[in-house]
């Protein structure tokens, strides 16, 4: 078959972000993707400007963003060289498995803060309108990796259940992994769906992410043996440290 060369099209002017920037964004993902492989040249700075239709004084301040990252360099008679692929460390990995959800919190260097704990009536109309306990305890949490913030999430645990808690354990242990040790609670079963959704004032501050930045919403829906709701849980992770990986076949 022909090769067919595809005339891509980019606005890049109605976004208040600065145009340098988003093609910093587009660079890197060619460099990650292996079409601007490591040790070859990247088009010159004439040809990329005529492909973007920027000034070339926009292409040279993009690839000088790149220079510092660590991602490029420039050679006198050589020109722009790869040097290095961007490197993204998957702090939070789940699967489509109980078994690995619940280790995903066992990882090295993992940490939960509690940042409110109260009670409430019912879980948020988004647990799918199951058959629901009396009351539950609602507790939200700040989880780290390694120091770095990932995730915050929040959980409406049964009450009955919340009351035969340590504080410590409470404390100390992420919610998923509390519930699933605990003697005497059945997990019968588990529902699990994963939306995308973007970071508001609130919990860009506590990511330390950027307001509006891409984030992984998990809703979790956990039943007990009478196939109530023993607990809901909903996770908001840094897109850009998260990863979710299902086996196929």
């Amino acid at each position: 078959m022909e090769d067919v060369k595809i005339i891509k099209e980019f606005d890049l002017r109605g976004d208040g972000t600065p145009i340098y920037v988003q093609l910093a964004g587009l660079f890197r993902r060619r460099i990650e993707s292996g079409e601007w492989p490591v040790g070859r040249q990247i088009p010159t700075l004439d040809a990329l400007a005529l492909e973007f239709g920027v000034a070339r004084a926009t292409v040279r301040q993009t690839t000088g963003l790149l220079r510092q990252e660590g991602l490029v360099a420039r050679y006198r008679g050589r020109g722009t060289i790869v040097i290095h692929r961007p490197q993204r460390e998957f702090l939070h990995e789940v699967g489509a498995e109980w078994s690995s959800i619940v280790e995903a919190y066992r990882h090295d260097g993992f940490s939960s803060q509690i940042i409110e704990s109260l009670p409430a009536s019912k879980p948020p109309p988004s647990h799918d309108e199951a058959q629901t306990a009396a009351r539950y305890h609602y507790v939200r949490r700040l989880n780290r990796v390694a120091g770095q913030p990932v995730s915050v999430d929040a959980a409406w645990i049964e009450e009955r259940v919340y009351r035969r808690l340590s504080d410590s354990a409470i404390r100390d242990m992420p919610t998923l992994l509390l519930l699933h040790e605990m003697p005497g609670v059945t997990i019968d079963r588990a529902m699990q769906t994963l939306t995308v959704a973007t970071a508001d004032v609130e919990l860009s501050g506590l990511l330390g992410i950027k307001l509006n930045a891409a984030l992984a919403v998990i809703h979790r829906t956990l039943y007990g043996a009478d196939d109530s709701v023993l607990c809901f849980y909903e996770s908001f992770n840094r897109g850009d440290t998260f990863r979710l990986k299902m086996r196929l076949r």
